[in-house]
């Protein structure tokens, strides 16, 4: 167990990391409007659709690598209970671990999601995406001209790529949190579970 200077020094560490990860996926958005911003034309922003599939492409993208990543057993209840836990880690772990888009393997996840042995659901999720990103370049270049219109993909590429992440680290920072704070977490929910029941009894 550390000490001193070094103690401390660790748990501020850990706080700036545990404060970090609470708010990276308002930076990563922030980061991510601003250049998006300067990459796409006004015709981006004008029509809803060609906003709206590439945030759908993101989030089909983030269940793909979730279901890729995250394996079988880490939804578990009794795994927010034990030591030996995936999610049995500091705040300054947490980030390396799960705030490196690089630590998510993306072209496996599709591999396996398209033309591997991935369930039905991921399958079609993939495929989805897939048929998103289609429709929004075309739909991209039809609006605004080739030259245009590749810049507009382009923003909607890192818009739905930033979505996946933000997806996936999400999923991530709530179960590592229900880890951290486990029997609290299930109070809350049979405090809050009994509130509705009596209430609804009530009524």
């Amino acid at each position: 167990m550390l000490t001193g200077e070094a103690g401390w020094n660790l748990l501020a560490a850990n706080a700036a990391a545990g404060l970090l990860a609470l708010v990276l996926p308002m930076l990563v958005i922030g980061v991510v409007s601003a250049l998006s911003h300067r990459l796409a034309t006004l015709d981006f922003y004008g029509i809803p659709p060609l906003m709206l599939l590439p945030k759908v492409a993101g989030l089909l993208l983030g269940v793909v690598v979730l279901a890729d990543w995250l394996p079988e057993g880490r939804f578990a209840a009794s795994t927010f209970f034990d030591p030996g836990s995936y999610w049995n880690m500091a705040a300054t772990e947490f980030l390396r671990r799960c705030a490196d888009p690089l630590a998510y393997d993306l072209e496996a996840a599709l591999g396996d999601a398209l033309w591997g042995d991935a369930g039905l659901l991921v399958r079609i999720a993939a495929w989805l995406m897939l048929l998103a990103l289609a429709a929004e370049a075309v739909l991209a270049v039809l609006v605004s001209g080739w030259i245009q219109g590749l810049r507009n993909f382009a923003a909607a590429i890192l818009l739905a790529l930033s979505g996946a992440f933000i997806a996936v680290y999400s999923v991530a920072f709530i179960l590592w949190a229900v880890y951290l704070l486990n029997f609290w977490v299930f109070l809350v929910l049979a405090v809050v579970y009994q509130y509705k029941r009596h209430h609804s009894h009530a009524v």
